[in-house]
C-alpha cells in the first residue's frame, strides 16, 4: 500500500523497494500463482515502466496475466483488461506493434463482455488497435475502428470534448493515408475547432 502510494506521488524510486519486498513476502507466503502475488507483480511492473524499464517490467505483467486470466473474478472487475493493455503499451513501446496488438484485441473483448460495446474504455481499446494496424501499415483494418472509437465518443462525451477532437485527427489522418483528403477534411477541422 505504501509503495502504491509513493507511487501516485511521484516517488517511484522510493517506492520500488517496497513493492519488490511486498512481493517477496507474498510470493514466499502464497507461492507464485496466488492472485495476491499477481497484484504485488502488476505493481512491480508499473513501477518499471514509470522508470523506462520495459524490458524488465514485461515479465511480470505476463506472469500477472496469467493468474488474472485463471482466477475468477467478480462481474465489473477490470484487472486483466487493465493489465493486457498495460502489456500491451509495453510492447508497442518497445516497438513490436504486432504483439501490442494481439494484447489489444484480448483486451477489447473482455472491455466489450464487462462494460458492453458503447463504453468509453471500449473506445480507448478501439482507438489502440487501430494505432497499431496503421503503424503496421493496415490503414484498411485500422479505419473502421477508428470510425467506431469516433462514435462512441461522439455518443458519449459533450461535442468539445477533447478526446472526440483526439478520435477525429486519427480518423483523418487514416483517410489521408488511403488518399482520401476530401473525406479526412473535415475531420480535421472539426477537430481543430475543437482544439481551439
Amino acid at each position: 500500500g505504501l509503495a502504491i502510494l509513493l507511487e501516485e506521488e511521484g516517488d517511484a524510486a522510493a517506492a520500488w523497494p517496497l513493492a519488490e519486498r511486498a512481493l517477496a513476502i507474498r510470493q514466499a507466503a502464497l507461492g507464485d500463482d496466488h492472485l495476491l502475488v499477481a497484484h504485488s507483480r502488476r505493481n512491480l511492473a508499473d513501477l518499471l515502466v514509470m522508470q523506462d524499464s520495459l524490458v524488465r517490467a514485461r515479465p511480470l505483467y505476463e506472469q500477472a496475466v496469467a493468474v488474472f486470466a485463471r482466477t475468477e473474478r467478480p462481474p465489473g472487475d477490470t484487472i486483466l483488461p487493465e493489465t493486457l493493455e498495460a502489456l500491451a503499451d509495453v510492447w508497442r513501446r518497445l516497438d513490436d506493434p504486432a504483439a501490442a496488438l494481439v494484447r489489444y484485441q484480448q483486451a477489447l473483448v473482455l472491455r466489450e463482455t464487462i462494460s458492453g460495446p458503447d463504453a468509453l474504455d471500449v473506445a480507448w481499446t478501439l482507438t489502440q488497435i487501430a494505432d497499431m494496424h496503421f503503424r503496421l501499415q493496415d490503414a484498411d483494418s485500422a479505419r473502421p475502428l477508428y470510425e467506431r472509437a469516433l462514435a462512441i465518443s461522439e455518443a458519449r462525451l459533450p461535442p468539445g470534448h477533447p478526446t472526440v477532437a483526439f478520435d477525429l485527427v486519427r480518423l483523418g489522418r487514416v483517410l489521408q493515408t488511403v488518399g482520401d483528403d476530401l473525406a479526412a477534411q473535415p475531420h480535421m477541422e472539426r477537430a481543430l475547432a475543437i482544439y481551439e
